[in-house]
């Protein structure tokens, strides 16, 4: 995935946060919901990407807005495509 820049949009649909370490759990995407760009989230949508990322010790860029030219807002530290 070296050089290559993939802008998604995420509704966070629901969040749990530590408020004393700043952690937070939240999905990212709900499937089955069409978006402004009518675009519609099916099951097994991001297990190729997971996949790849755990494999080269990656995670995606967490950026504020999606403006992935500024300085990340945070880190992922686990992600996973559930049922």
């Amino acid at each position: 995935m070296k050089n290559k820049l993939h802008q998604m949009e995420c509704t966070i649909t629901e969040v749990k946060m530590d408020a004393k370490t700043g952690e937070f759990t939240c999905y990212g995407n709900v499937k089955g919901n069409v978006d402004h760009a009518m675009d519609k989230t099916m099951n097994g949508a991001y297990i190729e990407s997971i996949k790849a990322h755990k494999a080269a010790g990656t995670m995606p860029g967490m950026f504020w807005m999606h403006k992935s030219f500024d300085l990340p807002v945070g880190v992922w530290v686990d992600m996973e495509e559930d049922a």
